[in-house]
C-alpha cells in the first residue's frame, strides 16, 4: 500500500469525496488529487491536517505500511520519521531485553538440568539405621549390644538384665538421604536411641526429575526467545 492509497482508502471509508476532505484540510482539490496518486509528497502540516480531516491518528495510518516503504517514502515526513526513530528505539530496546532474558533462561536451564542429573541438591543415596531400643538416662550406648544375645528362642536360662532388655527391645529403622557415620544417638521421649548404621543403597528422587524437567523447559523456552528474536528482525527488514 502507498501513501495515495491510504489517503483513498481512508477518505472512502469516511464516505467523502476529494472535494469534501480538501476542504475540511484546508487544501486545493487538485493537490489532493496528486497526493492520492502518489505524484505529491504532502508537508508535515499537510500531512496532519489531513489526519485531523480525516480523524485518524499517526500509529493507526501507518500501521499498515511496509517498514521498508516507511523508512524508504514515508519518512520524508518529519512526524511519521520521528515516530518511526521512536518505534525502532522500543523495538531494539524490546529485542535486547528479550536476548537477555532468553541467555538467562538458558543459563538456569543448564545449571537445573546438571543439578538434577548430578543430584547435587537431593542425594539419591539413602542410608539405614537400625536402634534396638530406648536407652535410658545413666545406661551405655552399647546396652542392646552387649547385653542382649542374639540367639534363636530355645530352652534357656537368661539373666535378669537379659529378660530387661528383651522386654524393652523396640527395634526402630530410618532411612535418611544424610550419611551419620557407623553410630548417632539421638534423644527421645523417655530415654535416648543409638543408630548403628545398616548400609546404603541408591533410590529415585522426585525432586531431581523435576529439576531435569524444569531445566529441558527453561532451555526451549530460552531457544525459543531467540528464535522469535531472529524472525522479528527478518520481519523488519
Amino acid at each position: 500500500m502507498t501513501l495515495g492509497e491510504k489517503l483513498k482508502q481512508l477518505r472512502n471509508h469516511k464516505n467523502l469525496s476529494q472535494p469534501e476532505l480538501a476542504e475540511r484540510a484546508g487544501i486545493e482539490q487538485s493537490y489532493l488529487s496528486k497526493l492520492e496518486n502518489d505524484k505529491s509528497m504532502p508537508s508535515n502540516d499537510i500531512f496532519r491536517r489531513l489526519l485531523t480531516a480525516l480523524d485518524t491518528d499517526l500509529a493507526s495510518f501507518i500501521s499498515q505500511f511496509e517498514a521498508h516503504y516507511i523508512r524508504s517514502t514515508l519518512c520524508q515526513i518529519e512526524d511519521i520519521e520521528n515516530y518511526h526513530h521512536k518505534e525502532q528505539s522500543k523495538q531494539q530496546e524490546n529485542s535486547r531485553k528479550l536476548l537477555i532474558n532468553s541467555s538467562l533462561l538458558i543459563a538456569l536451564a543448564t545449571t537445573f538440568f546438571y543439578t538434577g542429573v548430578m543430584s547435587i541438591l537431593f542425594s539419591e543415596r539413602v542410608y539405614h539405621y537400625e536402634s534396638p531400643g530406648i536407652i535410658l538416662e545413666g545406661e551405655p550406648i552399647d546396652l542392646y549390644e552387649g547385653g542382649l544375645r542374639r540367639i534363636t528362642p530355645r530352652n534357656v536360662e537368661y539373666t535378669p538384665l537379659e529378660n530387661e532388655l528383651r522386654k524393652r527391645h523396640n527395634p526402630h529403622r530410618l532411612s535418611i538421604s544424610e550419611n551419620r557415620g557407623h553410630l548417632f544417638t539421638v534423644e527421645v521421649k523417655g530415654g535416648r536411641r543409638t543408630y548403628e548404621s545398616r548400609g546404603s543403597d541408591d533410590t529415585d528422587r522426585i525432586e531431581n526429575a523435576i529439576l531435569q524437567i524444569l531445566g529441558v523447559f527453561m532451555f526451549s523456552a530460552g531457544v525459543m526467545g531467540f528464535v522469535f528474536e531472529s524472525r522479528m528482525l527478518r520481519y523488519k527488514k
